[in-house]
């Protein structure tokens, strides 16, 4: 089948190849997803081939543009109110997912960005807990998703009671990990149609915001959240699922199992050994031995970051903490 050629328009090159690569991962097949940051390159390009989607930034828009040789012309607004030659728009500053969706939608591909792809590879589940405390285990659990979502398409699910993700990234979400379970128990076009809507981005890596109240994860039986792991696994081009385990999870054990690897944030203190000890012991008698070789006990490295929100995260990947995870992943043997 013939590719469909979606080209984009910005001046800024940071947003513009973000923004491709994130396209060029979740947009379906077939497309071919051109990046241009002059007018001049666009020119060319459309002299001898015919996007049949082009977004435009909206402050290089310029009615000469409708004379190119294109299909759908979508401005990439960059103020919410700004209105311009009657063109279908998006808001720049949202989630790369919703941008997406909607651009797809007004080129007359009102397809799933996120769907299972022939020939795709079996996904790997990484597991990340501590039955320790104050490990930084979601600051590696973001560092190792980001590094790994530089070459691969990565999820990262957040279990934990308080994850506190509105307040670090100020962000408002309107939908959560508690709607993602929901629509896992319709069928697979549900979880299709809902799934690009939900996630949002740090970086190259997707998430899916945590849930609000406890209640929300206390509740859930273990057999839910398999089959989410099994239809994200079946039903999305994603290749890692990532998932940061908490304590209010129901039979977190069998969780961990399913996992291919999980690694263990530890601390040296006896009190963090003693509870280490305890953790194993628990997880032999409900789980037996063979989970052990799944394991990864890990000593994360203190480091400084003077930024807050997302910066603070995306910061991380330079620290000393991504210099542990590349070092980390550069030895590691998939089991």
């Amino acid at each position: 089948m013939e590719k469909k050629i979606f080209a984009v328009y910005d001046p800024d090159p940071e947003f513009v190849f973000r923004f491709m690569e994130f396209a060029k991962l979740h947009s379906g097949r077939p497309m071919d997803i051109r990046a241009c940051t002059t007018e001049e390159s666009l020119q060319r390009m459309c002299e001898t081939t015919s996007p049949e989607l082009l977004l435009v930034a909206s402050s290089v828009f310029s009615e000469k543009l409708r004379e190119l040789n294109a299909g759908t012309i979508v401005l990439l607004q960059e103020d919410q109110e700004y209105d311009c030659s009657n063109l279908p728009a998006v808001y720049k500053y949202q989630a790369p997912a919703q941008v997406l969706q909607k651009v797809l939608e007004y080129g007359g591909k009102k397809q799933e960005m996120v769907l299972a792809q022939e020939g795709k590879t079996e996904m790997e589940l990484i597991g990340i807990y501590s039955p320790v405390g104050r490990t930084r285990k979601t600051s590696f659990a973001l560092t190792l998703g980001q590094i790994l979502a530089k070459n691969r398409a990565v999820l990262y699910l957040n279990l934990e009671t308080f994850a506190g993700f509105e307040q670090l990234f100020s962000e408002k979400y309107d939908r959560t990990l508690s709607d993602l379970l929901y629509f896992a128990g319709q069928d697979r076009a549900e979880l299709q149609s809902k799934l690009p809507g939900i996630v949002r981005s740090l970086q190259n890596l997707d998430y899916v915001p945590p849930v609000f109240s406890p209640e929300d994860l206390q509740s859930v039986p273990p057999e839910e959240w398999l089959r989410l792991f099994r239809q994200l696994e079946e039903h999305s081009s994603y290749e890692i699922l990532l998932i940061d385990f908490g304590e209010a999870v129901q039979d977190l054990p069998a969780l961990l199992a399913a996992c291919d690897r999980v690694y263990l944030p530890v601390r040296k203190d006896p009190m963090s050994r003693a509870k280490l000890e305890q953790f194993f012991w628990v997880l032999e008698k409900m789980q037996g031995t063979e989970i052990q070789k799944k394991l990864r006990k890990i000593t994360l490295p203190f480091c400084q970051n003077g930024k807050t929100g997302k910066r603070f995260f995306e910061d991380l990947v330079w620290s000393e903490l991504g210099d542990f995870v590349r070092q980390l992943l550069s030895e590691e043997v998939r089991p």
